[in-house]
């Protein structure tokens, strides 16, 4: 063998080994289970805030109190606001999306209200005026946390809660509606998974299988197969966000007692910036809720199959 075949042997060996080293790197650098950091860069994008608008705290003639609320082993601070309603039969528990804080759930807030249902918003940790950082365990934390707030603070009794979870807090709602019971769920523009989500606009996230995804999996499809609460799930025709085929697939695989809404002209989970929609989507909420009111159904812990 020449010298110079055998150099360019070696360089070429050199190569191969340097790109699978490199390959292995970014493989597991871009592995949902490897890299937490990562991992919460590209699911949570909270925006802070010392203070909110006196806006906020109103809805028709109600007035939102604070209310503090502590989170996990650690006491974590997170901030949240109260509406109570004369009369309530339901109490609604609000789960947001991933970006933003809990100025986005005001048209949420003020719908369920103006149908008689009183109403905790809150922020998760790093979200708005709340302490921390978001996690994904840290947030089913909250959620958790939230609950056993208006259960065993406010006195609300299970059977009179209603969880609403938007986007993201859809994952987070089916989640804690495994261990926590309620009379109802709305789910407002809710992904199949992350998983499937991530895998279906990004291919690339295909190579890595289900067991090299994140705990707790957030998996809305494993949730709605199984016996859960009535359910409604509305979305929006053309979000480009998750799309509404989710949605659609949600309704078609879930169990029981299941509603769907699509609304045409609407961006994802924001109904109020179209009449006809907000009008239609008002209208489907305040019927589920006018469902809830007449069903004599106690509240479930229901978990997935």
């Amino acid at each position: 063998m020449g010298i110079g075949l055998f150099v360019l042997r070696v360089i070429i060996g050199t190569g191969l080994v340097l790109a699978l080293m490199l390959a292995h790197k970014v493989y597991w650098y871009f592995c949902p289970a490897a890299n937490e950091a990562q991992l919460n860069r590209a699911l949570f994008h909270p925006c802070k805030a010392d203070s909110y608008e006196e806006s906020l705290y109103k809805t028709g003639d109600i007035t939102g109190e604070d209310v503090e609320i502590l989170s996990g082993p650690a006491k974590t601070r997170l901030h949240g606001i109260v509406y109570r309603v004369k009369n309530e039969n339901l109490f609604a528990i609000i789960n947001h999306g991933n970006g933003g804080n809990i100025w986005a759930s005001k048209p949420v807030v003020d719908t369920l209200t103006a149908k008689g249902v009183s109403v905790l918003c809150y922020d998760y940790r790093g979200y708005g005026k709340s302490e921390g950082e978001p996690t994904v365990a840290g947030v089913i934390e909250d959620a958790s946390a939230a609950y056993d707030m208006v259960v065993k603070r406010l006195g609300i009794k299970p059977s009179n809660i209603l969880f609403y979870g938007a986007s993201l807090g859809s994952g987070v709602t089916t989640e804690i509606a495994k261990t926590r019971p309620s009379r109802g769920i709305i789910l407002d523009s809710p992904f199949l998974s992350p998983e499937r989500l991530a895998k279906e606009k990004l291919p690339y996230f295909n190579v890595y299988p289900s067991n090299l995804w994140f705990k707790p999996s957030l998996d809305n499809l494993a949730y709605v197969k199984g016996e859960h609460p009535p359910l409604l799930i509305v979305s929006a025709e053309d979000d480009n966000v998750i799309p509404s085929s989710h949605s659609k697939r949600l309704y078609k695989a879930a169990s029981g007692d299941r509603e769907l809404a699509v609304f045409p002209n609407s961006v994802h989970t924001w109904y109020c910036n179209n009449v006809d929609d907000f009008r239609a989507y008002q209208s489907r909420i305040g019927a589920f809720i006018k469902r809830l009111h007449r069903s004599k159904r106690a509240a479930k812990v229901c978990f997935s199959r």
